[in-house]
């Protein structure tokens, strides 16, 4: 084998470590940010969209759904699955167990004490029902929280993540796996000129 060659050979090592560690860093570069789902023949293939790109939006979706389904809530105290009734059961059970105390009054009759604990439970229900459905809903509308959402979306642009993203991380990581694989392939390079 003539001394070129072999030479050659040698630094194929470097080249193709160094091919290979770009295309790992920017593979994960793709798999966080691809705009576009990949197509085959026309078909979308399934979680090819970027994983940020997908979670950016569920994350607003879900953000405006419960912001919606809390709203609706409030607005609906005969909804009996909802949340909302599922949390003034908890806070009125929890408070009778709180004040059952009272029962351990002998010197009042049983009946006086069961329409104290129920006059005290309703009472602080029915706080609980005005904050959760009449308060909350008023500082949602009167602070526009949908309008911070909204605000949320323009500002955390997929563009802005991805610049950032470019800047602060994808060239120091690419930076040091191409460094690193530079090294690996050196010392592949040596090792094969040893061997040969």
């Amino acid at each position: 084998m003539s001394f070129l060659i072999i030479m050659l050979k040698g630094f194929a090592f470097i080249i193709f470590n160094m091919l290979g560690a770009f295309f790992i860093v920017y593979s994960v570069k793709l798999v966080l940010f691809k705009r576009h789902p990949f197509s085959f023949f026309g078909k979308q293939i399934p979680i090819t969209q970027g994983y940020i790109v997908r979670k950016r939006n569920w994350v607003l979706d879900k953000l405006r759904f419960l912001l919606n389904d809390y709203l609706r809530q409030a607005e609906n105290e005969d909804y009996s699955d909802g949340y909302l009734k599922q949390w003034e059961n908890t806070i009125f059970n929890a408070i009778v167990e709180k004040i059952y105390e009272i029962e351990e009054l002998n010197f009042l009759p049983r009946a006086w004490r069961e329409k104290i604990i129920n006059l005290i439970a309703n009472a602080i229900l029915k706080l609980v029902k005005q904050l959760l459905r009449k308060l909350v809903p008023y500082l949602i509308s009167k602070y526009q929280l949908h309008s911070y959402i909204d605000l949320i979306d323009r500002k955390l642009d997929i563009d802005v993540i991805i610049s950032y993203f470019n800047q602060y991380v994808y060239k120091y990581v690419l930076l040091f796996f191409l460094a690193v694989s530079f090294l690996i392939g050196l010392a592949n390079m040596i090792l094969f000129w040893i061997l040969v």
